[in-house]
């Protein structure tokens, strides 16, 4: 096995000392690509706090990120039923319906 490198890190909106919304990035690397990917998962806002343009302004620091680490992709990952979301994604960002993700759920 050979290691690869990986890199997390969380960003929060505050209301004060209050975290109203989040998101997850990871940049990671892998041998088929010289450079890194993005992976933007658990995207977050407080229901009483949407529609407020924290969850947009959360995703382009991601994707500011990803830029700045000049990775070649970006994955945001959605549940099936979040159309709204899947929407957002694609006329707020760019972003496209691209593949299907499988899981186990492990805990």
């Amino acid at each position: 096995m050979k290691s690869v490198s990986a890199t997390g890190m969380r960003w929060a909106f505050m209301e004060g000392e209050r975290d109203v919304g989040h998101l997850y990035v990871y940049i990671l690397y892998n041998d088929l690509h010289q450079q890194p990917f993005a992976f933007i998962e658990d995207v977050f806002v407080e229901p009483t706090h949407r529609g407020r343009g924290i969850g947009a302004e959360l995703v382009r620091q991601a994707l500011r990120e990803a830029m700045d680490r000049r990775c070649y992709k970006i994955i945001a990952t959605s549940r099936f039923s979040r159309t709204a979301v899947h929407a957002w994604y694609e006329k707020e960002f760019g972003l496209e319906h691209w593949g299907h993700e499988f899981r186990l759920t492990l805990a």
